[in-house]
């Protein structure tokens, strides 16, 4: 089986039709688990608003110029590393709490079950499995999907052997 035979789990989001402005839905459009067809309705949550924030305040060019190394604000969540004695930099620290956070969003509910049990297929056919998204809301579309990470210490999904982002 060749890499472009990996089993595939692919994602769509878009925004709800309704009085909350940041209502989502987000579905499984493609999945190797045959019950993994799967929809979740979500509200975009506040921490994630700030950690974008945070990440466009920090990495934004226009910023980049108004803003000196010294004066960048202490990180809203301080985060641990693997590793007690490694000191992770404010802007690994923002990364980590961004990528945590997008995929505490995304792999929510139902979505995360699907995730699973897909991934266990992929393992099971001795394949990584293959994760595609379709953002159809064009403000998601800017956001850093692939530093997603399910939890400090793993690493983000483009970064992952088992996941093909």
């Amino acid at each position: 089986m060749s890499r472009s035979d990996s089993p595939c789990l692919s994602l769509a989001i878009a925004r709800l039709s309704t009085r909350e402005a940041n209502h989502f839905a987000t579905w499984v459009v493609q999945s190797p688990y045959p019950s993994g067809y799967v929809h979740h309705d979500c509200i975009l949550p506040e921490t994630l608003s700030q950690a974008w924030q945070a990440w466009l305040e920090m990495f934004s060019p226009q910023s980049l110029a108004q803003i000196s190394p010294l004066s960048f604000p202490q990180p809203m969540i301080p985060l641990a590393s693997t590793d007690s004695s490694q000191k992770l930099s404010y802007s690994s620290r923002l990364m980590q709490h961004l990528g945590i956070n997008l995929w505490q969003w995304l792999f929510q509910g139902a979505i995360q079950t699907s995730l699973h049990r897909s991934q266990g297929i992929a393992i099971g056919q001795d394949q990584p499995l293959r994760v595609r998204l379709d953002v159809r809301e064009a403000d998601l579309i800017p956001l850093p999907w692939e530093i997603m990470q399910p939890q400090a210490g793993q690493p983000a999904i483009s970064l992952s052997q088992q996941l093909l982002f």
